[in-house]
């Protein structure tokens, strides 16, 4: 979707984007072939011109950061062919929205599989910046707004800001899908083990607390075992949010204009 994008070119915003795709200029090279383009004077033309050569040589190197500040935040879906190989997938537990509360429990996945860290065992932030290294894109429900703020007012800077995050819940508003994360995967018709299926945020709080004060393990692997669903449906629901917006976002004039 990215070498479609003209949103990253100085003063083009979504409408004139729209316009593009429906004079069958459907991405970069298209734009690029073309002399001149309706309603766009040859200064500005020339100057876009320089700015897609830029633009593919970043996409051909794979430098993405040279796109972070060229999209708003609701648009870090776009990078998502780019980063998807290297994303990592968040999920944390808390002790509340309090604010003393601490965290408890960090969920994360990649394409080596779910790895958990547990508070007072291996959870401190030599371990979360061990775990953020090398990844090229945060996924999260939800975490642009709780878990990633929550992590660094707990343990500080982890090095996250000039890597793209992309937040499943404002994706998915944008994609028509409303809601918890729960109730986004029942619509979609992502179905939870009946071992996780009724916890949520409130018994997660009991499972930990009933753990730290009889060290019953029980708990805590159920208490983990949640996190993990929630962890592991991510890369599911991004999956299914990504192909929903590029379906509302282009597709639909691609087979308006047949390309």
């Amino acid at each position: 979707m990215l070498s479609r994008s003209f949103i990253i070119l100085d003063s083009i915003g979504e409408t004139t984007e729209r316009n593009l795709w429906r004079s069958g200029i459907k991405d970069w090279d298209d734009f690029l072939k073309v002399r001149a383009i309706p309603r766009m004077g040859a200064e500005r033309k020339l100057a876009c011109d320089v700015q897609l050569k830029e633009a593919k040589f970043h996409l051909e190197h794979d430098d993405v950061g040279h796109f972070i500040p060229l999209l708003h935040r609701r648009d870090t879906w776009r990078l998502w062919d780019m980063v998807k190989d290297d994303a990592l997938f968040l999920d944390i537990e808390t002790t509340g929205l309090h604010d003393s509360a601490v965290t408890t429990v960090v969920g994360v996945a990649d394409k080596d599989g779910f790895k958990v860290l547990v508070r007072d065992k291996d959870l401190d932030r030599d371990a979360l910046l061990d775990v953020f290294k090398g990844h090229s894109c945060i996924v999260t429900f939800n975490g642009s707004m709780f878990d990633v703020p929550f992590l660094e007012a707990r343990f500080g800077d982890l090095g996250l800001d000039g890597i793209p995050h992309l937040d499943l819940r404002f994706a998915g508003k944008r994609a028509g899908l409303s809601g918890g994360l729960k109730r986004i995967e029942k619509a979609v018709g992502i179905v939870r083990p009946d071992e996780v299926e009724d916890i949520d945020g409130y018994e997660a709080v009991r499972l930990w607390k009933r753990y730290e004060r009889t060290g019953d393990k029980t708990a805590l692997q159920t208490l983990i075992d949640y996190n993990e669903e929630d962890v592991m449906n991510l890369p599911k629901l991004a999956d299914i949010i990504l192909e929903r917006l590029e379906k509302e976002v282009y597709l639909k004039y691609a087979n308006e204009f047949g390309f």
